[in-house]
């Protein structure tokens, strides 16, 4: 019942039912879901966040020296700000994965608003948090949202060329997507 979807390493995409059932029918959220996690896949982000990780373990990353550099036992590491250097790292990945996943929709025939269509309704339903923390390995839709802004424009334009007649192509219709300020 979760509303999350996943790829593995091997290249497996899983969507949970919760996703699957908000997604129903319509073709243009499913091309949002599965692009994101094929662009992962593409990617290869299971390899890229393993190598991170390791580097942040063998202390390329975040550490600091106690007493005699020496001794074994001298080193120790900063965990909170591995934590937080691993969560930037995972943040940058999901935007990187959302700015793909758009170009690649635009190309198979699905207007770019369902990717924002998709985000608010994941959003409205209490999915992520409004809130960004520096741990959190996904941004928060605001943040994404902004991150996005080149690449949607990018992705229209790509669209319009290849799709001139929008209810002609594989997704039809974009939803309409209205953006709007916190209210005051």
């Amino acid at each position: 019942g979760q509303l999350n979807a996943y790829s593995s390493p091997d290249g497996t995409v899983y969507v949970e039912s919760g996703l699957a059932r908000l997604a129903g029918s319509r073709a243009g959220l499913w091309a949002a879901i599965l692009s994101h996690e094929i662009a992962h896949i593409v990617r290869r982000d299971w390899a890229r966040r393993y190598l991170y990780q390791k580097y942040l373990e063998n202390g390329d990353g975040a550490g600091m020296v106690l007493g005699d550099p020496s001794l074994p036992s001298a080193s120790w590491r900063d965990s909170e700000r591995a934590s937080a250097d691993m969560g930037r790292f995972g943040r940058q990945m999901e935007v990187e994965a959302d700015r793909e996943g758009l170009m690649m929709m635009a190309r198979a025939g699905y207007h770019p608003d369902f990717v924002p269509a998709l985000h608010h309704l994941l959003h409205a339903r209490g999915l992520g948090t409004n809130k960004a923390s520096i741990y959190a390995m996904h941004p928060c839709w605001e943040e994404r949202d902004q991150e996005l802004t080149r690449a949607y424009v990018t992705a229209s334009i790509e669209f319009a060329h290849r799709w001139p007649e929008w209810y002609a192509s594989p997704g039809g219709n974009p939803p309409v997507v209205v953006f709007a300020e916190e209210p005051r």
